[in-house]
């Protein structure tokens, strides 16, 4: 067997033929570690995300059930006790609905949803409401202009309406409260300068 000599700078090491000397075998092993370490964070990080996005379903669904509850009970007495046209009740049994789902998802269904500007929050749910309001307002009487029991209708457009709010709820909606994102190995959180040597 035939050893080489290897320059690394100020010291010089002997090798076998094939194989890599003493730190550059460890940084080999070491950038592998830190691959394998990475992967298998990530894949944490995944089922971590994953499990919390199906509590936040599941406490979400349990919202939506107490408060189309309250809503549909809403609009069956509106609709039973007073001469306003079907829009009209519609919307307001939606508001109640709307305003039950707004506190409760703050206190209960997504995570750190509590530690923003309830004020913003309010204004930008405010704005989805407007659009989940539209929506209902046009799809109940429309779909019950097509021989669609209303109830039956106002089923059907609060299950769209719960789709859009799931998903845009914890994105715009509560966003003032999720933290930041950490940082990839390697970069410096925003707004750390790096350590000077």
């Amino acid at each position: 067997m035939h050893e080489s000599v290897r320059d690394r700078g100020d010291v010089l090491t002997l090798a076998a033929p094939g194989r890599r000397c003493g730190a550059e075998a460890g940084v080999r092993e070491a950038g592998r570690g830190w691959h394998d370490q990475r992967v298998a964070r990530s894949a944490a990080g995944i089922r971590a995300t994953l499990w919390q996005r199906l509590v936040e379903f599941v406490r979400f669904s349990l919202v939506g059930g107490v408060s189309f509850a309250l809503d549909a009970g809403a609009l069956v007495v509106l609709r039973t006790y007073t001469p306003v046209p079907l829009a009209v009740d519609t919307a307001v049994a939606f508001a109640l609905g709307a305003l039950l789902t707004f506190v409760l998802s703050r206190q209960w269904v997504f995570p750190n949803a509590d530690t923003g500007k309830p004020q913003a929050d309010l204004a930008r749910y405010v704005v989805l409401i407007g659009v989940g309001l539209g929506l209902t307002t046009l799809t109940v009487p429309l779909l019950a202009r097509a021989g669609l029991d209303y109830r039956l209708a106002k089923l059907v457009a609060s299950l769209l309406v719960a789709l859009l709010n799931f998903v845009v709820m914890p994105r715009w909606v509560f966003r003032g409260g999720r933290p930041a994102r950490s940082p990839r190995p390697g970069q410096l959180p925003p707004g750390q300068l790096p350590a000077e040597d």
